[in-house]
């Protein structure tokens, strides 16, 4: 599967999300193949979640310890407290990520969306999915290297049915003088690929400047 012609802008521009309340931080999602290539995962990064358990662990510790007063040289309440406090923060750090399975034999997905304790999840047939798009984004300030881009590559439902998914983004410095779309090549071969597994249209749209696709009001 080629990219194919660009899709017209107002198709497929800046979605303001109002339906779900939308809290924490903005994780990041990859995507990556899982159970033998039958399934394809837009989720944070394993280090992600792996940091995330750690994080949760210890709180649990430290909450234990202090509730018992297992720890020497420093209040139990201190210990209790600050232990409640770090597994509020890996609570937060879980509940800050959307997630998006899709099965590939089935062609059907199962999607986690929105942030904070208000989330919701969808499941339904691959085909409610319009398209893959690569799109591209400059910051403001340039780097020194040249123009410091944000590459994306977004799904798009049909009728608007779903908020749309960043599936994965890629951070690149294109000198001054290059094509916008110089650094979009890595993003380029994995839209395509993962358009291909799910059965979707692909479209390239990296070689203009649009603002970040999803924003939060």
């Amino acid at each position: 599967m080629f990219p194919q012609e660009p899709r017209r802008p107002e198709n497929q521009g800046v979605q303001f999300v109002r339906s779900r309340t939308k809290l924490g931080l903005e994780t990041p999602l990859e995507g990556r193949f899982w159970g033998e290539n039958k399934r394809l995962l837009f989720a944070p990064p394993l280090w992600y979640d792996s940091f995330v358990v750690v994080v949760l662990v210890v709180g649990v510790l430290m909450a234990i310890g202090g509730f018992f007063n297992l720890f020497p040289f420093i209040a139990s309440s201190i210990w209790f407290l600050t232990g409640l406090a770090v597994i509020a923060s890996a609570i937060l750090g879980f509940l800050s990520s959307e997630r998006m399975t899709v099965d590939l034999r089935q062609k059907t997905y199962a999607r986690r969306e929105g942030q904070g304790p208000f989330k919701r999840v969808t499941r339904g047939p691959v085909s409610e999915i319009d398209a893959m798009v690569l799109q591209a984004s400059e910051f403001i300030a340039p780097t020194l290297n040249g123009r410091a881009v944000t590459y994306r590559l977004v799904l798009f439902w049909k009728n608007n049915k779903e908020p749309l998914l960043v599936c994965e983004r890629f951070n690149a410095a294109v000198p001054f003088g290059s094509p916008f779309n110089a650094g979009a090549g890595v993003m380029l071969q994995k839209g395509i690929r993962y358009a291909k597994e799910m059965g979707l249209p692909f479209y390239d749209n990296s070689h203009f400047n649009q603002p970040d696709p999803q924003r939060f009001i």
